[in-house]
């Protein structure tokens, strides 16, 4: 999905931009319920290894991944992996380099197909417009 002048595309496939809007806006402000790695031991290595990854199902091929490019160019990567419980979801920030978990309900949205964003009013338009 992008954001264009006129509000939010997905392949040219109307999009709710109250829906995006809120996804975004849940996962912006979320914050880790707890923090996994690093933990601040002193035989701990400086860098996430892919056998650490596998371990909470964060490896590229299975974790569930989300890239903010964001308006300074950046880009902000988030990937999710196993559950860790019931309403917990182990999460690797790229862009800050750890291990944490999360609201398993960021993760559902995230892994939706692009239909849960889409526009489904039967009439796409503004009141103002009509």
């Amino acid at each position: 999905m992008a954001r264009k002048e006129d509000g939010w595309d997905a392949d040219g496939a109307r999009v709710s931009a109250s829906k995006v809007e809120r996804f975004l806006s849940d996962l912006v402000s979320a914050s880790a319920v707890d923090f996994v790695w690093p933990v601040g031991s002193s035989n701990e290595t400086d860098h996430v290894s892919e056998s650490l990854l596998s371990g909470y199902g964060l490896e590229p091929e299975s974790a569930v991944t989300v890239t903010l490019k964001c308006s300074d160019s950046e880009s902000r990567q988030i990937s999710f992996g196993k559950a860790f419980d019931d309403k917990l979801v182990y999460a690797f920030v790229q862009n800050g380099g750890a291990i944490v978990t999360l609201p398993v309900a960021l993760k559902d949205v995230a892994e939706k197909t692009p239909s849960l964003f889409m526009d489904s009013r039967l009439f796409p338009v503004e009141t103002e417009s009509v």
